[in-house]
């Protein structure tokens, strides 16, 4: 008996130290019989680095001299370009136009898009954040990048003036802050010396204000110059000038401060307890950072007025995607974010060459496609990858990569949906209401409850909208009037997607 049970142990200790050494050489005991590794270099293919995402640690050292090149010759050369091309072919916005087909449709796919983002903002802040550092289904390159680009183009679509437009958005904005702030005061929550948290998720709407006055210009050149393509002086020819030289100079000395720029002495010192501690990388990194907005901002007014065509998108994409393979830094993605703002006024407003046969590659092959980008993942990586980018930059091309793919889906229109059943009309209104109190609800509920009550409260927005169609569909018929809506009428639903 004692002889069995001394077989038994060591049967079970060699076993133990078997599953032991499976487990650090990471194979699985179905992939081999004795669990020996046949290696052959670092796996580049399935295994990103230890850190990626979870440090600000890069293979790039900030203050690299083939950074501060880089970057002074990337602007350069953009410049260059959109001055020497002009207009030297027929634009695909013209052709689209002629036809009628792109116009002739409602972006169903702008609606079901923010409706998407806005309940994976909802699952974010209510205790699902695991889903997003796990990045399943790709949330972290798609989730606010859609967001930004929605509201760029309901920015574009809006006929509202500017004024209108800010004050719709604050009244969002008051809506939101203050559930927070009395979610904030029945947990007792410290919002006098932590008000930025107060703010929140409404930050995003203080964004879209901020962009909609230093977009306002560039609004009015988009829309000049896609109904005038051909014109030589664009009747916004002052207004245009004066963005122009104003954003050109702060890139230029934008440009000066990175070039000079001494890695580790960081512009302003600020607690880690503070809030503020979150935008800190942001206001330390701000030479690059201005490059990228206000650069974006001002290729797109250069192109406004040497006539730029449906190349130009795809200039500044290689503006904005470029720099965040080679140039990592921390908290890049609030100014990223900004950056995609810019883009989607433009690729609204102007197109882009090649659209029509991405739209149809997408439409006919997206398995194949989808099978690339699930390929061109690293499930191993844990982290906000959009906040902190990944170590490597193989692991930042792969990363900004699939982000790329997913952000041209959207804004080539290769999504077509429809909404036979309207759907969309009262989602559309849910999202809103989401947005601007689920941060209350998970904050006053315990873990799921404020999820569940977000959530639930669809059904009660369902109930209110059939009602209120139920009324508007009476009055209708008693007094034979017929409400229409041009197919190519600006979005119905609120401007505001929400964000974090």
């Amino acid at each position: 008996m004692q002889s069995l049970l001394q077989k038994t142990r060591s049967i079970a200790r060699a076993s133990s130290e078997k599953s032991s050494a499976l487990a650090a050489s990471k194979v699985d005991p179905l992939d081999g019989v004795d669990g020996r590794v046949r290696s052959f270099g670092p796996d580049w293919l399935f295994t990103s680095s230890p850190q990626a995402c979870s440090a600000a640690e890069w293979d790039i050292p900030q203050d690299a001299l083939v950074i501060r090149v880089f970057l002074p010759v990337l602007f350069m050369a953009l410049m260059l370009y959109i001055v020497l091309n002009g207009r030297n072919a027929e634009s695909e916005v013209l052709e689209a136009d002629q036809t009628g087909d792109v116009l002739a449709e409602r972006r169903y796919d702008l609606d079901f898009a923010r409706i998407v983002c806005v309940a994976c903002v909802v699952t974010e802040h209510s205790g699902g954040s695991h889903w997003t550092r796990h990045n399943v289904l790709f949330v972290l390159q798609w989730v606010l990048v859609y967001l930004y680009l929605t509201s760029a183009i309901a920015w574009m679509m809006s006929k509202k003036p500017v004024l209108s437009y800010i004050y719709r958005l604050a009244i969002v904005l008051a809506v939101g802050v203050g559930a927070n702030w009395v979610a904030d005061a029945i947990t007792a929550r410290n919002w006098q010396g932590d008000f930025g948290n107060t703010v929140f998720q409404m930050w995003y709407v203080v964004m879209l204000i901020m962009m909609s006055i230093v977009t306002w210009p560039l609004r009015k050149a988009l829309i000049w110059r896609k109904n005038n393509p051909d014109h030589e002086e664009p009747s916004v020819n002052r207004m245009n000038w004066i963005a122009l030289v104003m954003y050109g100079v702060i890139t230029f000395l934008a440009f000066v401060g990175f070039v000079f720029q001494q890695d580790g002495h960081p512009i302003i010192t600020i607690s880690g307890s503070s809030w503020m501690s979150n935008f800190a990388p942001v206001i330390n990194e701000a030479p690059v950072a201005l490059i990228q907005i206000t650069g974006a901002l001002f290729l797109c007014h250069l192109a406004c007025l040497f006539r730029a065509n449906d190349i130009f998108p795809w200039l500044l994409l290689v503006h904005i995607y470029l720099p965040r393979i080679f140039i990592p830094w921390d908290k890049v993605g609030f100014i990223h974010n900004l950056e995609l703002f810019v883009f989607g006024m433009v690729v609204h407003a102007w197109k882009i060459r090649g659209q029509r046969t991405f739209a149809t590659a997408v439409q006919n092959y997206w398995p194949i496609i989808l099978f690339f980008l699930m390929l061109a993942s690293m499930p191993d990586m844990y982290g906000r990858c959009d906040i902190t980018p990944p170590t490597t930059m193989l692991e930042r091309f792969r990363f900004y990569g699939i982000e790329l793919v997913l952000c041209l889906i959207l804004t080539t229109g290769c999504i077509k949906v429809g909404d036979p059943y309207r759907v969309t009309e009262w989602l559309n209104y849910w999202a809103l209401y989401a947005y601007c109190f689920h941060v209350a609800w998970a904050r006053i509920l315990p873990i799921p409850y404020g999820a569940v009550l977000t959530y639930g409260s669809s059904y009660l927005v369902y109930l209110a909208w059939r009602a209120s169609s139920g009324k508007s569909e009476a009055v209708q018929s008693i007094t034979g009037v017929t409400k229409s809506t041009p197919a190519a009428a600006p979005l119905t639903s609120p401007d505001v997607a929400g964000g974090r």
